[in-house]
């Protein structure tokens, strides 16, 4: 009896000893650094990540930081100023990487020294949208319209640099119809101004309110911009189908973390972004704001922001697309 319980006593020290070091290499507290206010669906894409990485175990602890300003500049150099430890990352769309830079005589930020690529979580498609009091029912329709009343040619986007404002540049150069942009701040305030016949057209991220506005008969989706059709509008064609083959964009979410960190670091931290990506639960909590989850290698991730980035330098300058006088 007593051999046992010295035995039992040694496991239970030796266990209680090897806890506090497993416990430790789990750091306390990691965020997730977000350039936009609370209540988007970029800070949603966020939180429902920080949920599921703190389910896997990444950090005790993973909050959502909100550094709006700038266009999503603030929270970029927020995370390029912080530690390279692993616990504080960027979540951000893809284009405040690959179009913002670009609109800005001298880039607030060097995208491939001043942040590490981590991995991909999200894609989110877009739309081509009028009001349900327009006759159009189809891309064409909408474009020869405003080609022959100039009343007619408005649209409404989030903003200056947005991929919704070089998505309609590209329809612009592609139809010849001299489309007017009208940036506004968010694309929920965009997408008011169209059901308040305030602008003609908008060109907006799928969202809750879109398809509520599209159901109550409020608005007309004319064309969704992914490759294929999204499956939460499998009704919608897509630009391509509508005659501009080529013409495909999304606003994909990007996990990016500080400079400088160890090759390791860089490898577990990818590893458990991508992990996340793929849960089902993930991929279900996103469904509820019409996004989809997307998960890609770290490989993957840096050769589509390398491919977009020059893309979306060519046609910034081509439409010269500028956020500054």
């Amino acid at each position: 009896m007593s051999l046992k319980l010295n035995r039992r006593h040694a496991l239970a020290l030796a266990t209680a000893a090897a806890c506090p070091s497993l416990h430790a290499q789990i750091p306390a507290q990691a965020r997730l650094v977000v350039g936009f206010q609370a209540g988007g669906t970029g800070d949603f894409i966020a939180r429902t990540l920080a949920d599921t990485l703190r389910a896997k175990g990444f950090a005790q602890s993973v909050i959502v930081e909100n550094r709006a300003g700038a266009g999503g500049v603030l929270s970029v150099q927020t995370v390029k100023a912080a530690t390279p430890d692993g616990t504080t990352l960027l979540s951000t769309p893809a284009t405040v990487l690959t179009v913002l830079p670009h609109t800005h005589r001298k880039p607030p930020f060097d995208v491939f020294k001043d942040l590490t690529p981590l991995g991909a979580v999200s894609t989110l498609d877009m739309a081509l949208v009028t009001s349900s009091r327009s006759g159009a029912r189809t891309v064409k329709e909408a474009l020869d319209a405003a080609r022959r009343d100039p009343s007619l040619a408005p649209y409404a986007t989030a903003g200056v640099g947005t991929m919704a404002h070089v998505l309609g540049a590209q329809i612009v150069r592609r139809s010849g119809v001299p489309l007017v942009h009208t940036p506004y701040r968010g694309g929920g305030q965009a997408l008011q101004e169209l059901i308040g016949d305030q602008v003609p057209l908008a060109i907006v991220s799928i969202s809750d309110l879109l398809l509520r506005a599209q159901r109550e008969g409020r608005v007309r989706i004319l064309a969704t911009s992914g490759l294929r059709r999204t499956r939460f509008l499998p009704e919608v064609p897509t630009l391509v189908e509508s005659g501009f083959e080529g013409v495909v964009a999304s606003d994909w979410s990007v996990i990016m973390g500080p400079p400088g960190m160890a090759p390791e670091r860089i490898e577990r931290v990818a590893a458990t972004i991508t992990e996340a990506a793929t849960q089902p639960a993930y991929a279900k909590a996103l469904d509820r704001f019409f996004v989809e989850a997307l998960a890609m290698p770290r490989e993957a991730v840096i050769k589509r922001l390398h491919d977009e980035y020059q893309a979306m330098g060519r046609i910034v300058q081509q439409e010269r697309i500028t956020v500054e006088s």
